[in-house]
């Protein structure tokens, strides 16, 4: 039989103990480290480490229906950190457990039992200032089904209604709208310029300001059209009209409606619009 400890996967003190003095699970913002990392994880769902937008920090996440939510909320206003595989206090878990009458969850190697997560804590600035925590389940509906998953949910749910967070389970029927994610990642891919690797900043800096002004003077009927038109008239390699459109639609100076789906050439160009308030341009 295989030795528990020498799986990445399986869940024993010395490794939460381990865990808790790497500091994951703790902080906020670029300082955030989740509990559970992409290699600790036997996932059927597609794991992914992606580079956050709202901190420089890579986020850990186990499905693309994870991914997707992270997509949709680091985009809001009003979002101001997100943390991923979040943990439970395991002592708390525990009571709620026992006041349920449910057996606590636990690992299938091991039989000790686990620390809880959550997959997504995300924090909202709301008007007067405050900053509020909000507390998402990400889950496919078909899983809502099976009676271990409605337990663990309604643990999950009790831990944070001690707290007064609010939790709630987002469902794939949102989350698997491929063509609006799609679009969203197409654009984020290029919130990130490849300054080391090509053009300094102020080429890329100057390629924004005349995409921008070519979107403004709306003479090109097609983004074809504002592509060729900006090659020809220099400043700008093959392809990278588009990449700049990207980058700035990444970076909300342009307005695009990702229900559209990923933009083709042939897309008018009235499709996108500068937007009064520039956030910059970053690398």
């Amino acid at each position: 039989m295989r030795n528990p400890k020498r799986s990445p996967y399986a869940f024993f003190e010395d490794r939460r103990l381990r865990w808790i003095k790497e500091g994951r699970g703790q902080g906020s913002g670029a300082e955030y480290r989740p509990w559970l990392e992409v290699r600790n994880v036997k996932s059927s769902g597609r794991k992914s480490r992606m580079r956050g937008i709202l901190h420089d920090r890579v986020m850990h996440l186990m499905s693309d229906l994870e991914r997707n939510a992270v997509l949709y909320f680091e985009r809001q206003p009003q979002v101001t950190d997100i943390r991923e595989q979040f943990p439970l206090d395991r002592d708390i878990t525990r009571r709620i457990a026992r006041a349920m009458g449910v057996s606590h969850p636990r690992d299938p190697w091991t039989g000790e039992d686990i620390v809880m997560t959550s997959d997504v804590v995300v924090d909202f600035r709301i008007a007067s200032g405050k900053t509020i925590s909000r507390v998402f389940s990400v889950k496919q509906s078909e899983d809502l089904l099976k009676h271990r998953t409605l337990v663990k949910q309604e643990i999950e749910r009790r831990y944070w209604t001690r707290f007064g967070h609010t939790w709630k389970p987002l469902l794939d029927c949102t989350l698997r709208r491929t063509q609006y994610f799609n679009a969203l990642m197409w654009a984020r891919e290029w919130f990130y310029l490849p300054i080391d690797a090509g053009a300094p900043l102020a080429v890329w800096t100057r390629r924004c300001e005349l995409v921008e002004a070519a979107l403004v003077s709306g003479k090109h009927a097609t983004l074809r059209d504002l592509v060729v038109c900006l090659e020809q008239e220099g400043g700008f390699g093959s392809g990278d009209v588009l990449s700049t459109v990207r980058h700035l639609i990444a970076r909300q100076r342009i307005a695009y409606d990702f229900k559209l789906g990923e933009p083709s050439l042939d897309m008018v160009s009235s499709a996108f619009s500068a937007c009064a308030l520039n956030v910059g341009v970053a690398a």
